[in-house]
């Protein structure tokens, strides 16, 4: 039948700000948590089956990882425990998200090994094993705080040891040595360096110990299993007058291995096989040695400069965005081992989840490594080298994660050649060594609620005081100090912004704080949005 009746048009006021509130904002304050614990134990039968008699064991070291949102292969270390006195280890405080762990086989006592009984049939989840034996490593647990039980709180994952006769050990071992003649051969009469830190780590990254030369430039690792083992030297371990010689594996393992260097100057690294079922240099490797030779005088300018930004400054609890770290050698001269610094000033309130990262070289495309600090929410960058008008630009893809006004700052903390402007790791403002830059998560309250918001300023504000902008426009003093807590119940949008005796912000501005309570959007973000409506019989 046809329909006569009349068009009814009407305009609908939607906005951006509702349609995306409505997917894809979680809970902004408060985010529940999950954990995941479990227990190391003697398997005294070799059954797969912890019985009610068998032993914890301490002291194995278990590492937690998180995947990102994005790609499987980009994982954040998430922290390391060791197991207590009976056994157990627990990981608290963790995200929704996919997990990763693994065990450092070198922390399992050697006399024995990961059972190979893992996940056994007919054996209770929270009595069996669950750890890959070769690798030590358990991959796809995925924890949701939201839901309830062993979705949260996972608290079966386990791991056997059996007996096993102590295996065949090697060593590794070399000397730190000053190359006089700078030929790449160690030679009679050229000293050891001494204070040179060094740790050996297995192919994985897995650092087992730590060892520094003594006055003759020796050091040694001993009761090694047959494995890859990579050794790294801390870089900044090595005296300011000294630096590593470009000559080393100049002989390509032929006969003068014993006085050569294989340090790689590049990395500050070595790679090596042992093989315990060996004999001779195969099985103790004494020949790891690093060639050390004078670093020229700086008689070029030198000048680093860093910058950072966020591409937008309004970002949802929830949403996606992107951080940008940038450094540039304006000086004429080469700069090495340049370590920069990602950090968060308001370290107890973590506001954003790094996801992964990536790197944009311009011109001769400097060589980067980089890696986790032991501090929480620090992000530690390290630029091997930096030529004359290169430029480097590191970019996080993040997620927020609670609501606030944050403020991101990036350092360099650390260069070996001297800044001519600058100077490195002192948190000083307006240098061009370091760079601010802040962003706000709004808070979304409820009408009729209970709706209190806190916004946190870091401590290098001081004398703050707060202004209230209401929805129609007027202005009044809201408090004074580096917090400050609101309470709003009428729909709109509120605007928090600032002022300050002390303190710089950053080159684009201080970031004033919203508060949304329901039924408003925040300005700029409503858009009309047209549609007919159609009334039917």
């Amino acid at each position: 039948m046809k329909n006569n009746s009349p068009h009814l048009t009407g305009i609908l006021f939607l906005t951006l700000l509702q349609l995306f509130l409505i997917q894809s904002i979680a809970t902004a304050q408060n985010e529940p948590t999950g954990s995941i614990s479990g227990i190391v134990w003697k398997d005294l039968n070799n059954n797969g089956h912890r019985d009610p008699a068998e032993p914890g064991v301490k002291d194995v070291k278990i590492h937690l990882y998180l995947h990102s949102d994005t790609s499987d292969f980009s994982l954040s270390s998430i922290g390391t425990l060791s197991t207590a006195v009976d056994g157990r280890y627990r990981f608290e405080g963790l995200k929704k998200g996919r997990y990763s762990m693994l065990i450092s086989k070198y922390s399992i006592p050697l006399e024995c090994e990961l059972s190979s009984l893992y996940n056994a049939t007919g054996v209770p989840d929270d009595l069996d094993s669950d750890f890959y034996p070769y690798y030590g490593s358990l991959d796809y647990i995925f924890i949701d705080p939201s839901l309830p039980g062993q979705s949260r709180d996972l608290s079966t994952i386990d791991a056997a040891l059996i007996s096993r006769p102590i295996p065949p050990l090697g060593s590794v071992s070399g000397v730190m040595w000053k190359d006089l003649n700078d030929n790449g051969i160690r030679e009679e009469g050229e000293p050891g360096v001494k204070g040179i830190e060094v740790s050996i780590a297995t192919m994985n990254n897995s650092t087992m110990y730590s060892d520094t030369t003594d006055e003759e430039g020796r050091y040694s690792f001993i009761n090694l299993l047959t494995e890859n083992y990579v050794l790294n030297m801390n870089n900044k371990s090595i005296p300011d007058s000294l630096m590593l010689s470009s000559k080393y594996n100049r002989s390509g393992n032929g006969s003068d291995t014993l006085y050569e260097s294989f340090f790689n100057p590049v990395y500050y690294s070595a790679s090596y096989e042992l093989n315990t079922d060996s004999t001779g240099i195969f099985r103790y490797n004494n020949s790891m040695n690093a060639a050390f030779i004078s670093r020229p005088a700086q008689t070029q300018p030198v000048d680093l400069m860093l910058s950072r930004k966020v591409t937008q400054k309004i970002i949802w609890p929830g949403q996606y965005f992107k951080s940008i770290v940038s450094l540039k050698n304006q000086g004429l001269s080469v700069v090495h081992d340049i370590e920069v610094f990602d950090y968060y000033l308001d370290l107890k309130n973590p506001e954003m989840q790094a996801l992964s990262y990536s790197f944009n070289y311009i011109l001769n495309n400097p060589l980067i490594s980089s890696g986790y600090t032991p501090k929480e929410n620090i992000k530690k960058w390290v630029i091997r080298s930096l030529v004359p008008g290169d430029s480097i630009s590191i970019t996080t893809y993040a997620k927020a994660l609670s609501s606030g006004i944050w403020y991101n700052t990036a350092e360099i903390s650390y260069m070996a050649e001297k800044d001519d402007d600058s100077t490195p790791n002192n948190l000083t403002a307006g240098e061009d060594d370091i760079a601010t830059t802040c962003y706000t998560v709004p808070f979304r309250l409820k009408q009729g609620e209970t709706n209190n918001a806190t916004f946190r300023l870091p401590q290098q504000f001081s004398g703050v005081v707060w202004y209230r902008t209401a929805p129609n426009g007027s202005k009044t003093q809201a408090g004074v100090g580096n917090t400050l807590e609101v309470t709003e119940n009428k729909p709109g949008t509120y605007i928090y912004s600032f002022t300050y005796a002390t303190g710089t912000c950053p080159n684009d501005g201080c970031c004033p704080g919203y508060v949304f309570v329901e039924g408003s959007c925040l300005p700029n973000l409503c858009v009309p949005v047209r549609t007919n409506i159609v009334k039917l019989n």
